[in-house]
């Protein structure tokens, strides 16, 4: 009945669903732990976890509201960066490309380390080139070429921005990328 014990029962029932990938199940747990502590010390995991759990479930709405609740103070940070990046790949691979295309936008932020700014430009690009933006495919590729040339991403990089220019109707741009991925 003590409210604070009820809610780190229910935070430990929500880990341990969580590390079991049993995303359907911690949601209750995380959102009665929410209800109870949504000051207290786990209350931002929480709101993380219960992100990405809706997002698993396919309740997009649901985890685009949770995301929005989170601390935006906390956006430079490792946690909400993993946690922004997880829920990107999850909509990218559901078919939620707009707020994948988002997700990956933010992770893009200069002000992000280089590691989520890379997945960040290469998510953004191919959300680009599936909602039929091949200019602004095609320019996002180019940044992320420009911003990390050795990155295990700018072959298929390259190649991708060939194709939404040429897709765009840039036939002579395109054809100048693929003649330097075929030089490299």
């Amino acid at each position: 009945e003590d409210p604070q014990i009820a809610a780190g029962v229910s935070m430990v029932r929500a880990t341990a669903y969580m590390g079991q990938e049993k995303y359907a199940e911690a949601i209750a747990p995380l959102q009665t732990y929410l209800r109870l502590a949504a000051d207290g010390p786990d209350a931002e995991q929480s709101r993380r976890q219960l992100a990405v759990a809706l997002a698993k479930v396919n309740r997009w709405d649901e985890a685009q509201r949770a995301y929005d609740q989170l601390n935006p103070a906390t956006k430079q940070q490792e946690p909400f960066l993993q946690t922004t990046y997880l829920l990107a790949e999850s909509a990218f691979a559901a078919g939620e490309k707009t707020w994948a295309r988002e997700l990956f936008a933010e992770l893009a932020d200069e002000k992000n380390p280089p590691e989520y700014r890379e997945k960040g430009l290469s998510g953004k690009a191919w959300s680009e080139l599936d909602l039929n933006a091949h200019i602004r495919s095609a320019e996002t590729f180019e940044r992320l070429l420009r911003d990390f040339p050795n990155s295990p991403l700018a072959p298929e990089a390259a190649l991708a921005r060939a194709a939404a220019l040429e897709k765009a109707g840039q036939h002579d741009a395109a054809l100048a990328t693929y003649s330097l991925v075929l030089k490299d």
